[in-house]
């Protein structure tokens, strides 16, 4: 865990010159930052993946990542987070309350924690006098780098002609003011932006004199706020002049948001005539939201001077601000032969809708509101604070009153929360045409709750009237922490296992299998794993194991080491497995296939890498069963032909082509066919006259002919007259009698024939000592037989104890498998076995790389 502090800076001034400060110190999660943009230094989780399951349950892991806070799992679809703050290190996270056999489909982020960096310090009162005073300051040595904003506010009174000026470094005026108006407090503001390295020391002052007597100030604050990473605008520009009687734009900056968002708009600006005959305005205005806030002073040869400079600026909340905005300060002069000056022109636009800032409350007012001695409520915000918290007040109106020119007349506004009152301000006009501006800020905490803030009216004389326009108050939490993604990890699927009806505990297996399926004609990789297949009594199928190309019917990213229901199939009455591919003959005699089908093999017209959801099969109607080898798929119709489809490099269509073919054609001349089987590249057919037909590749003698030569289409294999059924392994075929014995052929390596040795057969030879057979499989090199007692025989490779005797020894001869007594049905795979009982229960065993044993397991 890489770990950083935000240092918060206090400093309190009081009157007396002791400076006492305070440092806050929050540890958060290292991230980087680049001009107001957040780059976190997180990697995406790798690895996602499905660590265990249950009918309501899913354990998501994923692969650890450094600098982390914690993590989320996250819905792949609604993109809501499913799965919340999982610590820092820990490699998984449990979903619970999910329902039984069900899809879903998660990816992960990593996290680190961010709060807002902000340096403030505040004065509730100080005197000046002939020489600058620093009332209020920040200091901020190496702060994270990024773009700020600077705030610094107070109200100051004196008799004669204050000054007030907010210095950057101790060089750089940003803002200043200087006029004489009466012993009532004003308002100033100043504020600019700055970009930080990250190493430097950068200082801002507040300070206040006058040339003679002594200048009051309270209520000093300032502030400087890092941009969080979302969308924000900056705009500084410093001097300019104009005899136009018209509006100059001086200053303008574009907002651009992509999503609907609430903005605070922070402006300031100081400005001034050259004599006493005219009236300077400054304005700033969107056109967009038409909006339009203007500050005008009417100088007076009793109280202004040449060379004083005038107040512009405040705070306004901007709401619902989409696509580009533009905001843009104007002056101009009402006596064109004289001139209007404007300098430290600053604008800011603060996106409120950040995350950072959730909990914020504004409310705001165009138009005007008056009043006469009686206060008066000008706007109200009540709101809910649910982490207790330092917040940062802002408010600010334009002020006026009518009649103008008397000491005594005086508007009068405050601003208020939960009935307390804060930063007064009154205000002598000279003329019905001044209009200076209140800006008032300062930090509270708040404990949860609601509170209501609100800004105040009233006028110092009943037959006067104030006004106050363009008001508002805004109330920012500071001291939120927030998440910080990672880019997602891979997402991953899953289904949940099946619930049983019965005891509505987790059933390791489906209830009630008739029968079960397993794909048989892998190459002669084990890592390429095998898939398993049954189906319920009420015909729904279930696949577990191996998923690479979704042959389980659910997204290729994930495995099952338990069954999962495959689709929504309800009226299945058997299931062909092949290589990364399954079938399903349906009750409407209609098939279905999904995952792999580089080759055509699921007949649906075309090729494609994988289907993950099951398809119809092109044209079949009437389908009765079929086999699945490699890449070729075989059906036998109601009619008792042959439908073939996919790869047919080595004829095992039978077609009399070697053509791929993505719609099934009729394999020729066979119409009274009753049992099929495929090996990796061979097909196989019983005929209900006994015999037995077989085509395609022959390298070993699997066509069972006497040759190795490939056959392109059936021909008959000789000496078989009464079959009842064939199975065929990977390069070896076996064929069951009607007398219960067995016939073999093809490759032996490890005795899959079962005849007692080792060595190929081009004809088919005897299986030792079977007399009551009744189906056969074939595996990869090693082959079963279900018998008429119930029992289940084995014989061939054994490495991975797929024979099922307890050992690992290959058998060249056929062996019991152990225990069982009441199977109704077998089925072999690549390494592993299955046979159904009699009560319903499957047993299973042999390799179980990638849960094909269904137990749970990849053991």
């Amino acid at each position: 865990m890489l770990r950083s502090a935000l240092t918060f800076v206090h400093e309190f001034t009081k009157a007396t010159g002791f400076t006492m400060r305070y440092i806050l110190t929050i540890t958060v999660s290292a991230f980087i930052v680049c001009f107001g943009t957040q780059a976190f230094a997180l990697d995406a989780p790798g690895g996602f993946r499905i660590d265990d399951c249950s009918s309501t349950t899913i354990t998501w892991g994923w692969n650890d990542v450094s600098g982390e806070s914690g993590y989320d799992v996250f819905d792949n679809v609604t993109n809501a987070v499913v799965v919340a703050d999982v610590p820092a290190g820990m490699e998984s996270g449990y979903e619970p309350s999910l329902s039984p056999n069900m899809p879903y489909q998660r990816y992960v982020k990593a996290y680190a924690f961010e709060n807002l960096t902000y340096y403030y310090d505040e004065n509730p009162s100080s005197t000046a006098s002939a020489t600058w005073l620093t009332t209020a300051q920040l200091s901020m040595t190496a702060p994270p780098a990024g773009d700020y904003v600077v705030i610094a506010t107070c109200q100051y009174m004196q008799g004669a002609s204050p000054e007030m000026r907010v210095l950057k470094d101790g060089v750089t005026e940003i803002g200043y003011v200087k006029y004489r108006h009466g012993a009532w407090h004003h308002a100033f503001i100043g504020s600019d932006s700055f970009t930080s390295d990250g190493t430097s020391t950068y200082t801002y002052q507040l300070q206040g004199m006058t040339a003679s007597g002594f200048v009051q100030i309270k209520n000093s604050a300032i502030i400087a706020i890092k941009m969080p990473s979302s969308s924000y605008s900056l705009d500084n520009l410093t001097e300019g002049s104009t005899n136009s009687t018209t509006p100059v734009l001086h200053s303008q900056m574009s907002v651009t948001s992509p999503i609907t968002s609430d903005y605070l708009l922070v402006h300031s600006a100081n400005f001034q005539s050259d004599c006493t005959t005219g009236n300077p305005s400054s304005f700033i205005k969107s056109d967009t939201l038409g909006l339009h806030i203007e500050t005008m002073r009417k100088p007076n040869l009793a109280y202004f001077a040449t060379d004083d400079y005038f107040l512009s600026g405040g705070f306004r909340p901007v709401l619902e601000i989409l696509g580009d905005t533009q905001f843009s300060c104007h002056y101009y002069i009402s006596n064109g032969s004289v001139t209007a000056s404007e300098k430290n022109v600053h604008m800011a636009a603060m996106r409120l809708s950040d995350p950072i800032f959730n909990g914020y409350a504004v409310q705001s007012h165009t138009g005007e509101k008056s009043t006469g001695s009686t206060a008066i409520t000008v706007i109200e915000k009540t709101f809910n604070v649910t982490i207790p918290q330092q917040y940062l007040f802002l408010a600010s109106c334009v002020l006026r009153t009518i009649p103008a020119g008397h000491t005594a007349k005086r508007p009068v506004v405050w601003w208020e929360l939960d009935g307390t009152g804060y930063d007064e301000m009154q205000f002598y006009a000279m003329s019905t045409y001044d209009r200076p501006p209140y800006a008032a800020m300062r930090r509270l905490y708040l404990t949860p709750g609601a509170h209501t803030m609100r800004m105040m009216l009233n006028c110092t004389f009943d037959t006067a009237t104030a006004y106050a326009g363009n008001s508002s108050i805004i109330a920012i939490p500071l001291e939120n922490m927030i998440k910080n993604y990672s880019s997602a990890s891979n997402s991953a699927s899953a289904y949940t296992l099946v619930e049983d009806p019965l005891t509505a505990e987790l059933s390791v297996v489906p209830t009630s299998p008739t029968s079960v399926f397993a794909g048989v004609n892998s190459p002669p990789n084990p890592s390429e794993g095998l898939t398993g297949s049954c189906f319920e009594t009420t015909r729904s199928v279930f696949d577990w194991g191996y998923n690479d190309y979704g042959q389980l019917g659910i997204d290729p990213s994930l495995w099952q080491k338990k069954p999962v229901r495959c689709g929504r199939i309800s009226n299945a009455v058997s299931i062909i497995t092949g290589y990364h591919y399954s079938l399903a003959i349906l009750s409407n005699g209609s098939v279905l296939g999904w995952a792999r089908n580089s080759w055509g093999q699921l007949g649906k017209g075309a090729t494609s890498s994988y289907e993950a959801s099951p398809v119809f099969m092109s044209g079949i109607t009437s389908a009765v069963s079929g086999a699945a080898g490699s890449d070729h798929s075989l059906i036998i119709l109601s009619n008792g032909s042959i439908m073939a489809c996919g790869y047919n490099g080595y004829g095992c269509l039978g077609d009399g082509t070697t053509s791929l073919r993505t719609t099934p054609i009729l394999v020729p001349g066979i119409t009274n066919v009753v049992s099929v089987a495929a090996g990796s590249f061979h097909s196989l057919a019983v005929l209900s006259n006994g015999s037995v037909l077989a085509w395609g590749y022959n390298n070993y003698g699997q066509l069972g002919l006497g040759d190795i030569s490939q056959r392109n289409s059936p021909v008959l294999v000789p000496g078989i007259t009464n079959a009842i059924s064939v199975g065929a392994g990977y390069s070896h075929s076996l064929a069951v009698l009607s007398d219960g014995t067995m016939r073999a052929w093809g490759r032996n390596y490890n005795g899959q024939l079962g005849d007692g040795t080792t060595d190929d057969s081009l004809s088919p030879v005897q299986v030792s000592g079977i007399t009551n057979a009744v189906s056969a499989g074939g595996g990869y090199a090693h082959s079963i037989a279900f018998l008429s007692n119930n029992s289940v025989l084995a014989w061939g490779y054994n490495s991975q104890g797929q024979l099922g005797d307890g050992t690992t020894d290959q058998k060249t001869s056929p062996v019991l498998v152990s225990g069982i007594t009441d199977a109704v049905s077998a089925a072999t795979g690549y390494n592993h076995a299955f046979a159904v009982l009699s009560n319903g229960s499957v047993l299973a065993w042999g390799q179980n790389e990638f849960g094909k044993l269904w137990d749970g397991t990849a053991t």
